[in-house]
């Protein structure tokens, strides 16, 4: 299947359009495969504890795991296209949320991707496709929630909706657009077995709806094939 990815990637408009570099974030980069690492990716930046102390001191910098060289190194970097992809799945059910795995969800689904775009808005400037898409969930529509529980996962959810679609507004005017994509039940390690599509699937869907995208049709909440969600 990692084969199949790759090939995805490789016929993606990015590579259909000359683009050879990708700056990408990831826990464990042995999980990459090399080819993969070799063709397409500028700087991968491995999270550590260090990095989250360094980053946690500095303000302004990007809360993401990245070293003080790493972030120095970016300054003048152009940026197409930003994704905030990670996120976390914390369940609290009914009497049994926990106060802190609440708090770590809104940090990281939340919290994080608003840091993740504040701190590269000059990057995002200086870029040409000056795109904006924040990985999002189903389950973070209000008006789809009929079966209740997941009080953390939902809400953090709700709140990164709620966050982009502000941002919609405030960056419309640097001519950035955004997008809240629901990557649809995926077969993966948070998606479990019982995910209705695979990872080949949402990917390549998702990359054609980050295509569509433009300051025209800014603000939605879609899936990865295109169709609209409600808030």
């Amino acid at each position: 299947r990692i084969s199949e990815l790759y090939q995805v990637l490789l016929n993606s408009p990015a590579i259909a359009h000359g683009w050879e570099t990708l700056l990408t974030a990831i826990r464990n980069k042995n999980s990459l495969p090399a080819s993969l690492r070799e063709m397409i990716i500028l700087r991968v930046a491995v999270l550590n504890r260090a990095d989250y102390e360094f980053a946690a001191h500095h303000p302004h910098a990007i809360k993401a795991g990245l070293t003080e060289q790493q972030i120095t190194s970016l300054k003048n970097t152009p940026i197409d296209i930003l994704i905030n992809n990670a996120g976390i799945y914390r369940s609290g059910n009914f009497s049994s949320v926990n106060k802190d795995s609440w708090i770590e969800s809104f940090i990281t689904n939340t919290i994080g991707p608003y840091e993740v775009i504040e701190n590269f808005l000059p990057n995002l400037m200086q870029g040409d496709e000056k795109k904006v898409v924040s990985v999002t969930s189903k389950m973070g529509s209000i008006d789809d929630n009929t079966s209740g529980g997941s009080y953390i996962y939902r809400s953090s959810k709700t709140a990164l909706n709620s966050m982009m679609r502000s941002l919609t507004h405030d960056l419309k005017s640097h001519n950035i657009a955004t997008m809240t994509l629901h990557p649809g039940w995926v077969r993966t390690d948070m998606g479990g077995p019982g995910g209705w599509i695979d990872v080949i699937e949402s990917v390549s869907g998702m990359i054609q709806q980050i295509e569509n995208l433009s300051i025209q049709n800014t603000g939605q909440y879609i899936d990865y094939a295109g169709k609209l969600i409600k808030w």
